[in-house]
């Protein structure tokens, strides 16, 4: 069972980055354009999109598997 909890990791991540990085920023970005109705520049739309990302890896990265930080149940 530990094995397939390793292979899930990058699961996890990817979840993560999707539902706390990618759908929040979208809004955010979508929802200012829209509201403003400015042109929003490549650049803040990247800095907004790997700055959150980076904090997750960041965790994510720190966390210790020995430890069950997170943990990912299959039952």
């Amino acid at each position: 069972m530990d094995a397939i909890q390793f292979a899930f990791a990058p699961v996890t991540e990817l979840l993560f980055m999707l539902f706390y990085v990618v759908v929040p920023v979208t809004f955010l970005v979508v929802g200012t354009a829209i509201v403003i109705d400015a042109e929003v520049t490549s650049r803040l739309v990247l800095l907004l999109y790997l700055v959150p990302m980076g904090m997750i890896r960041a965790w994510i990265g720190s966390l210790d598997p020995q430890t069950d930080d997170l943990e990912i149940s299959f039952s």
